[in-house]
Order: C-alpha cells, then sequence, then structure tokens
C-alpha cells in the first residue's frame, strides 16, 4: 500500500499511463531484465552461501585426519563444495598412477601401503588434474553472470531509446495538434522519461549484485587454489619419490592468476550523457513557450453602452511613490473605499477613473482595483494617456 502511494505521489503512474506504445514495450523488456537479473542474482546468493557452508564442512573434516586420502576411500561426499571438488579430482589421478586405478574396493587400504610412490613427473599430471578441477569448477560459478553483465551495460540503452522515441512522439502530437504549449507536450515528455528512470531501476541493483557475486566467487576460486597447494604437499610428502626431484607443483598455473570476471565500479555512461543531451534540446525548445504570451480575443457585445454622464465621474490617482489621491486630495486606502462607499449609496450610476503612475507596480494597482470593487463600484476604467486643456 506504502509504494503504490509513493508511486502516485511521484507521478510514475501518470507517467505510465501517457507511455506510448513503444515506451511500453520498452519498459516490458526492462521487466523481464530486471526478472531475469534478480533471479540470477538470488539462485547465485544461495548456491555461494551453500558452497562456503559445504567448503566448511569438507575442510573440517579434511584437517581431522592427516591421511590426504581418507575421505576418498571412504567414498565420502560433501555435494556443492568446490573444495570437494578438487580434492576428489585430485585424489583419482593420484590413486590412478599408484594403484592403476581409481575404484575403491575393500583391498584399497591394503594395496595403497604396499603402492610404491610415483615419480615427480607423474606428480605432475596429479596437479594438472586439480587445475582442470578447479577450472570447470570456476566456470561453473560463473555461469549465467554475463546476463548480469548484460542488464548492467545493457538497460541504460534500452532506456534511452524507450526515451527519445516517445520525445519523438510527443513532439509529432504537439505538430499535429497545432498547439505549442507546455501543457500538451508535458504528459508526452513524462510518458518518455519514465524508461530512463525504469532502466536505471534495473541496473543499479544488477551492478552491485554483479560486483558481490564475482567478489565472492573469486575468493572461493582462491580457496580452491590454496586447497589444491596443500593437498599437492601432502601428496608430495607421502607419495612422491624425491630421488630424482623434478619440478612438480610448482609448475602448476593458479586458477586465480588468469584473466577472470572483473568488477563493475560504474554504469555505462555514454546513454546517459546522450539522454542528457536529449533533455538540454527539450528544455531549450520548451523554455521559449513559458515565457510566450496568448492571444486573447475578448468578445465584444451586441449592445452597445449607454453613455456616462460626466459629471458622475471621480478620478482617483496614484503615483509611484503609493500616495493616492481622490478629486486631488490625498487619502489612504481606507479612506478611500470608505467614501467610494458613500458615494455608491448616494449615486449608483457613479463611475471611477483610476489614473496610475506609469512606473507603478502592478500589484499596488491591483490593491487599489480592488478598493473599489469592495465599495460596490462596476463602472471602473484606467486612463492611459494623460490630460489636457480641452479634456
Amino acid at each position: 500500500m506504502l509504494f503504490a502511494t509513493l508511486l502516485a505521489a511521484g507521478g510514475l503512474l501518470f507517467a505510465f499511463d501517457h507511455a506510448t506504445i513503444a515506451g511500453k514495450l520498452v519498459l516490458s523488456l526492462l521487466a523481464v531484465a530486471s526478472i531475469f537479473s534478480w533471479s540470477i542474482m538470488i539462485t547465485k546468493l544461495r548456491v555461494i552461501r551453500f558452497a562456503r557452508k559445504q567448503n566448511a564442512r569438507f575442510l573440517a573434516a579434511f584437517r581431522q585426519d592427516r591421511q590426504p586420502l581418507r575421505l576418498f576411500q571412504k567414498n565420502a561426499r560433501f555435494l556443492g563444495a568446490p573444495v570437494f571438488n578438487v580434492y576428489r579430482a585430485g585424489c583419482q589421478e593420484m590413486t590412478f598412477h599408484l594403484l592403476g586405478s581409481p575404484e575403491v574396493d575393500d583391498t584399497f587400504r591394503a594395496r595403497l601401503e604396499i603402492a610404491d610412490k610415483i615419480s615427480p613427473a607423474q606428480m605432475g599430471a596429479v596437479n594438472a588434474a586439480m587445475e582442470r578441477a578447479v577450472g570447470e569448477t570456476a566456470l561453473s560459478l560463473e555461469s549465467q553472470m554475463i546476463l548480469l553483465a548484460t542488464a548492467v551495460s545493457g538497460s541504460p540503452f534500452l532506456g534511452l531509446l524507450g526515451t527519445v522515441w516517445g520525445v519523438m512522439d510527443a513532439f509529432t502530437g504537439v505538430a499535429e495538434a497545432g498547439s505549442p504549449s507546455l501543457v500538451s507536450m508535458a504528459p508526452g515528455v513524462s510518458g518518455a522519461l519514465i524508461t530512463t528512470v525504469t532502466a536505471l531501476c534495473v541496473a543499479i541493483p544488477a551492478m552491485f549484485g554483479y560486483n558481490f557475486l564475482v567478489t565472492s566467487i573469486r575468493g572461493i576460486i582462491v580457496e580452491m587454489d590454496n586447497f589444491a597447494a596443500e593437498l599437492a604437499s601432502e601428496f608430495e610428502h607421502k607419495y612422491v619419490d624425491h630421488g630424482a626431484r623434478l619440478p612438480g607443483f610448482s609448475e602448476m598455473r593458479r586458477y586465480s592468476q588468469r584473466q577472470g570476471l572483473s568488477t563493475l565500479s560504474e554504469i555505462n555512461v555514454t546513454p546517459l550523457l546522450d539522454l542528457a543531451f536529449v533533455l538540454l534540446i527539450i528544455f531549450m525548445i520548451t523554455t521559449p513557450l513559458l515565457e510566450s504570451s496568448m492571444n486573447l480575443v475578448i468578445p465584444s457585445s451586441g449592445a452597445k453602452n449607454p453613455p456616462i454622464n460626466r459629471s458622475q465621474v471621480q478620478t482617483v490617482s496614484i503615483d509611484r511613490a503609493n500616495i493616492i489621491r481622490f478629486n486631488n486630495q490625498v487619502v489612504d486606502l481606507e479612506t478611500l473605499t470608505a467614501r467610494l462607499s458613500e458615494l455608491k449609496q448616494k449615486n449608483p450610476d457613479v463611475a471611477i477613473v483610476i489614473r496610475p503612475d506609469r512606473e507603478l507596480p502592478v500589484q499596488k494597482l491591483i490593491a487599489l482595483m480592488d478598493a473599489v470593487q469592495r465599495a460596490g463600484i462596476t463602472k471602473v476604467g484606467i486612463a492611459t494617456k494623460a490630460t489636457t486643456d480641452q479634456q
């Protein structure tokens, strides 16, 4: 209820009602993009939180026993733990080189105790298997992130398209109506600008969510790299023959050192700058409309006004110093109102001619006319020329 009130108060509903068909189509596309981006952000957030929880459970179980193949021998499963994927890949490759098969059976422990150690070259293959597991798991974590990046960079362009299209339709409607006024133009411009507002509402949350998810995924990848180094060190100590030592893990590339996703520190400002120029043009065009005057055609009455007797005309003058004279006598505004009321009672046909100074502020003249109106006098004129002796 509160959200609907804010929308109504902010003019969004008014703008949506006056949006064109093209503008509403753009709004529909932005709504779809927003749904996709929010669904991806929520899903990825749940996956990352579950992965962190499972990683903590696996690492706690792994570090309880200094035998690196113990969990693999027990067929332990930690679904959703990226670190476990690295562990399983490394153990399968290690047991293949130690025992000739990665299968775990009842004789696994006995065969492992009598197995010969592997060479450093074979350890390089184990490192490569763990590296592949890190890369595959990282790709799985980074899947669908391109949609968030597209929402961040593409939404402002869609909003700009809807705004420019709506402004074009607004000017077309004004040209067809033949009445270039702000009242006729404002609804169309308002309906055009709502697409940009909606685009920013889509892009800004997507940017924040993208940066948070990228940082979280990057942390998990680094954690997998660190565990791969730890597991490789355990394997080297227990199962590698260093008689003819060759560089093993030191040659292993770390996935976190490759080029991965980067955070977005800003929204693409190019369409927003274009929009700023469009709005500048709109204001340059509409500003003269605010200052232009209207041509009023006052209808004339069919009947002629009866002539006014000069003896019934009274003169009220006011100078630039706001000094009021009634028939050449200086009076204040209240005294003037009282005298005019008396004249109105004595002579209902009395007429008043107001002679204002040419530099008199309009507010002072309006106050004087209000005083005449309060006296009930309806025959009022304003002298625009100086009096002459002939008059």
